[in-house]
């Protein structure tokens, strides 16, 4: 498979990853369960306390940790009549923890109510109601723990059959922990090996290092997307890491682009990002006034989108891998626009998984290695064929493009035994050096060689040895055919006639053939070559002698 293929087949790939992490993060936001008839839907707006609604708010300061909300139905609300065994569906409740209870008996309960030491806005649970603890009026209480939000974003709390409420609760706990803890464990994996590549790669060190730790950065932030029951650490803190990481992976990317694509002026940008989120690391200490913030900072991440699109645009023409980023940051955009309308009106994200940004930045980060790793191979292979075109240049004569005196002598050691080798002398070639001139010379050698090559089989190996000698590997072991074949080579050489411009010279050769046999070392076959070939040259020239 050639690079542009696999560039295509790689893009494809990447193009479906994006399009089911974007699927996946609608789907999980309204899953099916919801619209089921035979269920009792129980939205935000149906529970009450003294302060608000269910609905999901930002706690106020005057309300406190603790939340009570109540809801009060009738047994003829519920869906007895088609399931005797009821549950109750709960996700996406924003909430450190909480309790419930039916008509003042406690059917479940989920995180720490005690210290909040817990992140559950993405969690699902359901917890099987009794059907003894269900009267013919009813009240449903939720006791909440909340840092600083509280309430239902948009999907309301199920009640219906039990066996439909686990199928739902196992959807959820597939799509928003399985897929996303896998999601975490890839992108975290494939972060530590860019990071460690980097080391080794010495055209983009710093930015392998940093797109590797932008990828590791979104991998941590992905984490809050988890159910957690104990952060161990206090919330805030929890906060300040997770939200840490999607502040540091446009800090990090912006810079890494920065290095990749050679702009100075955006690193200004990710510097500034850097200092005030460290500040605010630093400086803030409320849970209710760094949650408020987090509208502002998402704003600001859309700014390095832009940067990151503007920096790959002024590139896309010249650069595939810019082409590729641009494109992907398009999407960025509108994602990430997307999803601060959302922000702006309703005070929290709609979608509930991070699959959509990890799978992206993901890509984007692998697809940089892919390409470097191709590029390499691409040098590796052309360095090849390099040196394999070096090395048949060096064994390949320069005038009549047949093997020259360096191969002969580096395989005459290695011939196995019954190897029948010819050595060919033009007659007299000095003479018509003197009397014509070299060229006249050279075209001789030049048409003698190629009369050999068409004239022997195409296994057999002609050599130049040098000057007007030539050397033949025959692969045949049938002694008398080849002599034959030489006879037959001579015969034609003979009534052949070379002309140069004016000239017209006749030609004849001589061949020695001798038969390798244990004691066929290079310099005894070349003797023994030597000899046969002076005894054709005694006879008269234009003859063929066999070593005896």
């Amino acid at each position: 498979m050639n690079k542009e293929l696999r560039i295509k087949v790689c893009t494809g790939v990447y193009i479906l990853f994006l399009l089911a992490s974007l699927v996946i993060s609608f789907y999980t936001s309204y899953f099916p369960m919801f619209n089921e008839e035979n269920s009792i839907k129980l939205y935000g707006e149906d529970f009450t306390n003294k302060y608000t609604d269910l609905k999901l708010h930002r706690l106020d300061s005057n309300w406190g940790n603790r939340l009570s909300y109540e809801y009060g139905f009738s047994k003829e609300d519920l869906p007895m009549k088609t399931s005797k065994k009821l549950a109750l569906l709960v996700y996406r409740f924003a909430s450190n923890g909480y309790e419930i209870y039916l008509n003042d008996q406690l059917i479940g309960y989920y995180g720490d109510i005690d210290e909040g030491k817990s992140n559950l806005w993405n969690a699902g649970n359901y917890f099987v109601i009794p059907e003894s603890f269900i009267k013919d009026d009813n009240i449903l209480r939720v006791e909440s723990y909340a840092q600083y939000a509280s309430g239902l974003p948009r999907l309301p709390f199920v009640i219906s059959d039990y066996h439909r409420v686990s199928h739902a609760y196992g959807q959820i706990h597939l799509f928003n922990e399985i897929f996303i803890t896998i999601g975490i464990g890839c992108i975290i994996f494939g972060a530590v090996l860019v990071i460690l590549l980097s080391f080794s790669n010495s055209e983009h060190k710093k930015a392998y290092l940093y797109f590797g730790i932008s990828a590791f950065s979104i991998g941590i932030n992905a984490i809050d997307y988890l159910p957690i029951n104990n952060t161990i650490v206090s919330h805030i803190v929890y906060k300040k890491l997770v939200m840490g990481g999607f502040y540091a992976c446009a800090i990090f990317m912006t810079l890494a682009l920065c290095e990749y694509f050679n702009n100075k002026k955006g690193k200004i940008v990710a510097y500034m990002s850097a200092l005030i989120y460290l500040l605010m690391l630093i400086l803030i200490k409320d849970n209710l006034f760094f949650n408020k913030l987090y509208s502002v900072f998402n704003a600001s991440n859309l700014i390095h989108v832009l940067l990151w699109i503007y920096i790959t645009a002024k590139k896309r023409k010249n650069s595939f891998e810019a082409k590729f980023l641009f494109i992907g940051f398009l999407g960025l955009i509108v994602f990430g626009i997307f999803n601060f309308i959302s922000d702006i009106n309703d005070g929290f994200f709609v979608l509930n998984t991070p699959l959509f940004y990890v799978v992206l930045i993901g890509i984007i980060v692998q697809f940089l290695v892919m390409m470097d790793f191709l590029r390499k191979e691409d040098a590796i292979r052309l360095e090849r064929i390099n040196r394999i075109i070096e090395y048949n240049n060096s064994i390949t004569d320069s005038l009549t493009g047949v093997k020259n005196q360096r191969y002969i002598l580096s395989v005459l050691n290695d011939i196995p035994k019954d190897t029948i080798i010819s050595m060919i002398d033009i007659d007299d070639f000095k003479k018509i050096n003197d009397n014509y001139g070299h060229a006249v010379g050279d075209v001789i050698l030049k048409k003698v060689s190629s009369l050999l090559e068409k004239s022997l089989d195409s296994d057999d190996i002609v050599c130049r040895y040098g000057g007007d000698e030539f050397i033949i590997l025959h692969q045949s072991k049938n002694k008398k055919m080849i002599c034959e074949r030489m006879k037959n080579i001579l015969a034609k050489i003979e009534s052949s006639k070379f002309r140069y411009k004016d000239s017209e010279v006749f030609v004849t050769l001589s061949v020695g053939i001798f038969t390798t046999d244990e004691s066929g070392i290079g310099r005894k076959i070349l003797e023994k070559l030597d000899s046969a070939l002076y005894k054709a040259k005694a006879k008269g020239k234009n003859t063929v002698e066999v070593y005896s």
